[in-house]
């Protein structure tokens, strides 16, 4: 089949979801084209080596592109280019990243006869009352009305061909939504590729005067429902007992003015660093020099439906975690034995947890270790990868 991926963000930013899909895709036979945002004014014309790219294009000067430009189901230039896109490349199906265009998606694949896909990485409507603090401008306020997001993730849920999501919790929250069962499909955030750890790496520049300390790694979007916030505050707990321990967080988002303020506010340049967003590519060398990966989750509705990449991703690379408690991460760390847990938003139960840890090798060995084990057997990318390919499969081409 001819498959257009619809992505509404800047490819290949933050597209670990799209990038594992499409290749899988590609391997499987289909011919694969991808129409990406393209807020930085990118060449429109693309490829990768399994795919096409397709970058809409720039409307204007910068802040004009921002408003004309923005990804979502009402602004008639995407319904446009969704069109066209479509059109040209001839798709037989199409699939589309998170709610704000999958309406529009919708509405081409109903005109043009085309199956379309909704990959739900996040689940819009929760994750906006989780996070409304993260976006306080009117205008956001008004586009991220979580009220106005439940309305059209119903509508959306219930005329998708497949319904793709990161955990089981998620799934059932889609058939209560009115999804049948065999269309809620969980394809979770599994690694493609696990990390090779059999050779040593040179330790990243950035943290070139830190090599051979005992480092606390986070690795994730920079939002006030992470619980970094409090991640900070239980490094401040740990260096009076493990004094070299330093924090390692990787990333953006809009928490990121807050960390480095309570950074300075706590005194913590030796023990805490903000290394901003890196290329998933740059990330196995920093899991190579890494001791512990923390996901210190707040309990809210969002992250108690959803399951992170990075969680995988450190059990990929050996490393022992410590995550908050909340059901699918218990659920998961139960089952493989990979890591601890902590009750959310207690940053003494974090250092207590981070101490405990740091002062055990044996420990920490053996929870990596079994991670390693789980992302090669029970969570392996290939079961995902099946899942995701037969509903694709099922649901066929152009009618």
């Amino acid at each position: 089949m001819r498959v257009l991926y619809v992505y509404q963000g800047d490819w290949p930013r933050n597209a670990t979801r799209p990038l594992k899909q499409t290749r899988a895709l590609a391997e499987a036979g289909h011919v694969v084209r991808m129409l990406s945002g393209n807020p930085r004014g990118e060449p429109r014309d693309g490829a990768e080596s399994w795919m096409e790219i397709e970058r809409v294009p720039r409307v204007g000067p910068p802040a004009v592109n921002r408003y004309l430009g923005f990804p979502v189901f009402a602004n008639p230039l995407w319904l446009r280019w969704i069109y066209r896109a479509a059109r040209r490349f001839r798709a037989d199906a199409m699939i589309v990243r998170d709610l704000p265009l999958a309406p529009a998606v919708l509405a081409v694949g109903k005109a043009l006869r085309i199956p379309v896909h909704y990959e739900m990485a996040d689940v819009y409507p929760v994750a906006m009352r989780a996070n409304r603090a993260d976006h306080p401008h009117l205008v956001s306020r008004f586009t991220r009305n979580p009220n106005i997001a439940e309305w059209l993730d119903k509508l959306v849920i219930r005329r998708a061909a497949t319904v793709f999501v990161v955990s089981e919790e998620s799934r059932q929250r889609c058939i209560a939504l009115g999804a049948a069962d065999d269309s809620a499909v969980v394809v979770g955030n599994t690694p493609a590729s696990l990390p090779p750890l059999d050779h040593d790496c040179p330790i990243p520049a950035d943290l070139a005067d830190w090599a051979g300390r005992p480092l606390v790694l986070f690795v994730g979007n920079l939002l006030s429902d992470r619980g970094l916030l409090e991640a900070v505050d239980a490094i401040a707990q740990v260096r009076e007992s493990v004094p070299e321990a330093g924090l390692v967080i990787i990333g953006d988002g809009p928490e990121h003015p807050r960390l480095a303020a309570r950074i300075g506010q706590l005194g913590l340049h030796r023990n805490a660093r903000l290394l901003g967003w890196k290329g998933a590519a740059d990330h196995a060398a920093y899991y190579r020099h890494a001791t512990i990966g923390i996901l210190p989750f707040l309990s809210t509705e969002h992250i108690n439906i959803t399951l992170a990449n990075k969680l995988f991703d450190y059990m990929g690379a050996r490393l022992p975690i410590v995550a908050s408690d909340g059901p699918p991460m218990r659920r998961v760390l139960m089952e493989t034995g990979a890591g601890v847990l902590v009750a959310p938003g207690d940053a003494g139960a974090l250092a207590t947890a981070l101490v405990d840890l740091l002062r055990d090798p044996v420990r920490r060995a053996e929870l990596g270790a079994r991670g390693r084990v789980a992302v090669s057997g029970p969570y392996a990318w290939e079961k995902d990868r099946a899942r995701f390919l037969q509903a694709i499969a099922r649901a066929g081409g152009r009618s």
